[in-house]
């Protein structure tokens, strides 16, 4: 994760991808779930999932990843309910 703090951030796609932002909640409750369960495998849950979260969420998108990679799942689940709650309106940008 230090590593990628580095890098320059990934390229937008050419032709961006219509994403199907209905299978947004339940892909967030199941790695919801295994963060809490502090369950290893939901870094390759989060990045099977990259591109969903990343069309749904693309001003939190990068700090999830991180907190992720981090294994800061604690973190993660902040992130991700506070990037819900501004997606869903509840929150200011």
């Amino acid at each position: 994760a230090e590593l990628k703090s580095h890098l320059p951030d990934e390229p937008a796609p050419e032709n961006p991808v219509e994403v199907d932002t209905s299978r947004l909640p339940a892909a967030v409750d199941r790695l919801g779930e295994m963060l809490s369960d502090a369950d290893a495998e939901s870094l390759d849950f989060f990045h099977r999932h990259q591109i969903l979260f990343k069309a749904a969420w693309p001003e939190s998108y990068r700090s999830i990843r991180d907190a992720v990679e981090s294994f800061d799942f604690e973190l993660a689940l902040v992130e991700i309910r506070v990037a819900m709650e501004r997606r869903n309106g509840k929150v200011a940008p």
